[in-house]
């Protein structure tokens, strides 16, 4: 199986499995990817390699 920095999911399944609302999700998601964290769009969650060096700095 290849590795994938990508996650298909969509906003209310992620609400769904944490317990919260569809609109916290959103407000998140927003944030990350204005940070350039992530890149989200239909589903597809794309973790930036500025995420990546992030965890790798704080690990």
């Amino acid at each position: 199986m290849a590795r994938t920095d990508t996650l298909v999911l969509t906003q209310e399944y992620i609400a769904k499995i944490l317990g919260c609302r569809r609109t916290g999700v959103t407000e998140v998601a927003t944030r990350l990817s204005r940070a350039g964290m992530i890149s989200y769009r239909r589903g597809n969650i794309t973790i930036s390699t500025k995420f990546k060096l992030f965890q790798e700095k704080y690990q």
